[in-house]
């Protein structure tokens, strides 16, 4: 990013500073935590500033996959983006870095798919989520595009769920549900990805 630049000390207050180049600002915030290095080499004191850019990378989420048990159903890069896809007892762990200037966090989703459930099945998993109260969450319902559009917005059909949900299977449709969590390893720790996984693990409405 930068190979070399000459910068003054500068006086704030009675300390001496060395401002943040503009090229990097966007990388570090008031009160991050920070690795200081300094020797003396020769003649000269060199000084190393670091701080990771992100909690976690795609490599990481391989290695953590590995460890438990999951297996790698697809790991190869899509032009400058890097995909893996690992299952384990129907829990899916998807993600994507973009690897093109190496500053990119690494997207996760932890899904888990139940298809042609009973509406007690549906709504245990509905409720499931809304007790859990994490914005992370996505729950939607699986099928055709009948059974997604009713189920999403059964008022527009004039139905209460309950009604949308036994006129579709009443209609031969197969009716499902999935639960989606979504991380990113620059607001998120690979802890709570785990935590997340061990809770879709343990659900089976």
């Amino acid at each position: 990013m930068i190979k070399e630049k000459i910068k003054k000390i500068a006086k704030t207050g009675n300390t001496a500073a060395i401002y943040i180049p503009r090229e990097v600002k966007e990388y570090v915030r008031v009160g991050d935590a920070i690795t200081f290095d300094a020797v003396i080499r020769g003649n000269n004191l060199e000084i190393t500033i670091s701080k990771p850019l992100h909690n976690f990378g795609i490599a990481d989420m391989q290695k953590m996959a590995a460890e438990s048990k999951f297996e790698t159903e697809y790991h190869k890069p899509v032009g400058y983006v890097a995909v893996l896809e690992a299952v384990r007892e129907g829990v899916v762990i998807g993600c994507t870095q973009n690897h093109k200037d190496g500053m990119q966090p690494v997207y996760v989703t932890i899904s888990k798919k139940f298809m042609d459930v009973d509406y007690r099945s549906y709504d245990r998993v509905l409720s499931w989520a809304a007790k859990s109260g994490d914005d992370n969450v996505a729950v939607r319902a699986e099928g055709d595009l009948d059974a997604i559009n009713m189920l999403k917005d059964p008022k527009r059909y004039k139905l209460t769920k309950v009604k949308a949900f036994k006129t579709l299977k009443e209609s031969g449709k197969k009716v499902g549900v999935s639960v989606t969590y979504r991380f990113d390893g620059k607001n998120n720790t690979i802890k709570e990805v785990k935590e997340c996984i061990d809770r879709l693990s343990r659900l089976n409405p």
